[in-house]
């Protein structure tokens, strides 16, 4: 019963407990959460051949790169990109942490490294809440997990967002405690690995702004410890100067334009209502309850409350212009639920921490036996409800995953036949991380994103858009490539439109593969 009371985060000490025995309070529960949702995302992702998401593939590549050609790489494989045409990789850091797992297969390597990273990623969730004095941080964990599979496909995807998101629990944590010189190398850490980093601005403003309504005080060294720490990741950095136009365009260019017409995949478009509401719907019943059962008890809600409820309605409203935004809006609103228990539950007459489960009201006024009850049904429902959720995950990613040898034979034939950086005309820009993981002898004309070339090249945008989404262009195609693209390859996936449209513009055969097609313009 101890265990499981260090577990779930009830205070048990007592006044002759040693230091060790604190220490071994805080590990042991730390190392459970790591261990145990480590194994699970590894039962989820070792198995399956496919992976979630293909984005993956690009950065454990580009990893490898920087081990074995330089630590400090441009992105060349892109030229008529930001990317390429800058020189920044603006996930620099993160790619970094990723050079551990290039020794070998690189797809096992990425599901190692997300298995790693993801768990540490709920066990530093679980951590923070321990140290914010948040009461049975295990329930709200399971929270976390329990809320959707597509927040644990999220953390499963090969993405910097594995990082960022506890580098920002950790952030908050620091901002509330006053710590300057962690809440600035933590700055500085995501801004070297991920350029989310311009979103700490917003936060620091909203944590002022509560601050300010509550306490009728401004603590102005948080804003500028983090603008210091903004800052130094942007100069100290190994692509400085041009990593700074390129945070502009992620910050100005890039939201202002995925509200058009461009193609940039389903993350960056809306859920419907109804897929809001049903995928993930613990987090909003979690929250509604929450807020019902503060107006009825007329809960005092604490500045932390406030602040974290601010910040998880900031990312709501980025989550419901861009679906993308659930893997902050899920945490942000499970760490509000967790901060706003603390309260319900701190003695009535207390203004300071909770301490332990021995001095909390009961929750609903009932007796304190019933309510331990309440708690145990909750873990064993919020185990259910995770077990279920990771079993949908496996589910998502056998259904809608990505071979990563699914454009192999194109990728190797052109690496055989082509001379070495010559530019192919990929037709898909999501094309390019199943090309790149075979093949960084020859370089693509887009990738990652079309923004990228929008920004860059917006003529040859235009005339890649026309000629392969709308059929609206009416010039040469094989002189518009060899004069705009400098290419003479096109390389597409396999759709028989493409592959027709494109053999009737003169281009000839080269190779059929599993995942697509080669074409050669005629000499």
């Amino acid at each position: 019963m101890p265990a499981i009371g260090m577990l779930l985060g009830v205070d048990q000490s007592t006044p002759q407990r040693s230091e060790r025995g604190h220490r071994l309070a805080l590990a042991l529960p730390l190392a459970v959460i790591f261990v145990l949702s480590g194994a699970a995302f590894a039962l989820l992702t070792l198995a399956p051949e496919r992976i979630f998401a293909w984005d993956g593939l690009y950065h454990i590549k580009f990893a490898y790169l920087l081990r074995t050609e330089s630590i400090v790489s441009t992105l060349r494989w892109l030229p008529f990109t930001i990317g390429g045409e800058l020189g920044v990789d603006h996930h620099w850091l993160f790619h970094v942490l990723l050079i551990p797992f290039t020794f070998g297969d690189l797809v096992l390597g990425l599901k190692w490294a997300m298995i790693i990273y993801g768990a540490l990623a709920v066990t530093i969730f679980y951590w923070v809440l321990r140290q914010m004095r948040v009461p049975w941080p295990t329930i709200f964990t399971l929270l976390l997990v329990a809320t959707g599979a597509p927040f644990i496909l999220r953390l499963l995807m090969g993405r910097a967002g594995t990082i960022a998101l506890p580098l920002m629990l950790l952030f908050v944590l620091f901002l509330r405690e006053s710590r300057w010189l962690a809440l600035c190398a933590t700055t500085y850490i995501l801004t070297l690995a991920y350029g989310i980093t311009v979103i700490l601005g917003p936060l620091v403003v909203i944590a002022l702004g509560a601050q300010l309504a509550v306490e009728r005080r401004v603590e102005w060294r948080a804003l500028l410890y983090t603008a210091f720490g903004i800052l130094l990741g942007l100069v100290a950095n190994p692509y400085f100067p041009n990593n700074f136009e390129f945070m502009l365009f992620i910050t100005l260019f890039k939201f202002s334009a995925s509200t058009g017409s461009t193609r940039i995949g389903a993350e960056w478009a809306p859920y419907d209502t109804w897929n809001a509401l049903s995928l993930f719907w613990p987090l909003w019943l979690a929250i509604s309850g929450s807020l019902i059962h503060s107006l009825a008890r007329r809960i005092r809600w604490s500045l932390d409350s406030w602040t974290l409820f601010a910040m998880f309605v900031f990312f709501l409203v980025f989550f419901l212009r861009h679906s993308r935004f659930f893997e902050y809006a899920v945490p942000f609103g499970a760490f509000f639920c967790g901060l706003y228990w603390r309260d319900a539950l701190a003695p009535p007459l207390s203004t300071g921490s909770v301490e332990g489960s021995s001095s909390m009201r009961p929750p609903i006024g009932l007796s304190p036996a019933i309510d331990r009850r309440i708690v145990a049904a909750l873990f064993v429902v919020g185990i259910a409800l995770g077990a279920q959720r990771l079993v949908a995950a496996r589910e998502g990613i056998d259904r809608f995953g990505a071979n990563p040898d699914a454009m192999k034979d194109e990728a190797l034939w052109l690496e055989r036949h082509t001379p070495k950086d010559a530019i192919v005309f990929n037709l898909r820009y999501d094309t390019f991380p199943y090309l790149f993981l075979h093949n960084h002898h020859n370089r693509y004309v887009t990738g990652l994103e079309p923004l990228w070339m929008r920004y860059t090249s917006p003529k040859r945008f235009e005339i890649y858009n026309a000629m392969v989404w709308s059929g609206r262009y009416k010039g040469n195609y094989v002189e518009t490539l060899a004069k705009e693209f400098r290419s003479r390859f096109v390389v597409g996936p396999r759709s028989k439109a493409l592959f027709k449209h494109f053999r009737k513009k003169g281009f000839k055969t080269r190779l059929i593969g599993r995942g697509g097609f080669v074409l050669e313009a005629p000499n």
